[in-house]
């Protein structure tokens, strides 16, 4: 079994041209997930305070 880094060096991806689909992985989908949070947190206040 391949050792699984969980921090490693940002690779291009550039598989447009292939026909492999691409998933998200869990810490992508949990920083977006934070982004959406912070963005609303910070819409909700702007809202309140013009």
């Amino acid at each position: 079994m391949a050792k699984r880094t969980w921090w490693q060096r940002p690779k291009l991806r550039i598989d447009e041209e292939t026909d492999r689909e691409r998933k998200a992985t869990w810490l992508e989908l949990f920083f977006d997930l934070y982004f959406v949070v912070v963005i609303a947190e910070l819409a909700h206040h702007l809202a309140a305070h013009p």
